[in-house]
Parts: structure tokens; sequence; C-alpha cells
């Protein structure tokens, strides 16, 4: 995340090159986020069942990568290092949501 708030500009043009490749491939970047969060949940899910995990893994996957860091910046107009803790809250408060449901 420090790296994607460091330099917004290139992470705006990153992302401007994934979506350039979306439009031609839109299946090529499918799973690759919710396959990551899946191997970091792994060992650490056992409470959680299929509906709950699964809410949490697509939970997650919307405050996580350069899209979050991004909105955190342009739409919230956060600073960097309020823009990663932030981030860090709310993905902490899926977390404890899901265990707690």
């Amino acid at each position: 995340s420090r790296r994607l708030v460091a330099n917004p500009r290139a992470t705006h043009l990153m992302m401007r090159s994934v979506y350039d490749l979306w439009l031609v491939d839109p299946e090529g970047r499918v799973g690759r986020r919710i396959d990551f969060l899946e191997a970091a949940m792994r060992g650490h899910d056992d409470s959680l069942d299929t509906d709950r995990r699964s809410r949490l893994l697509n939970g997650l996957a919307l405050v996580c990568g350069a899209e979050a860091v991004l909105s955190a910046l342009d739409v919230c107009r956060l600073e960097a290092d309020e823009a990663i803790d932030t981030i860090a809250w709310a993905a902490r408060s899926l977390v404890a949501q899901a265990l707690n449901d």
C-alpha cells in the first residue's frame, strides 16, 4: 500500500494499463485478488461458514489493491498515511464483523 500511495500518478498509470488490458481480454485478470486473499486466509478461517467466508473474501477484495488506494486518495481526499490507516481499519472491521456474525 505504501508504494501505491507514494506515487499516485504511477498508480493511476498502472490502473489505466490494467483497464486497457481488460478492454482487450476481460477474463485475463479474473480471480487473482480472490486467489491471493484465499491463500492469506487459509488456516485462519475455520470458524467461518461458506457464506460468511465468501462475503469476507469479497469484502476484503473491495478494500485492498490500487482501486481502494485511489479511492481513498482521490474520492476521500485522504493523505497517504490516513489512506493506509483507513483501508487497514476497513479490512479489520470486515474481519471482525465476519467473525461476530
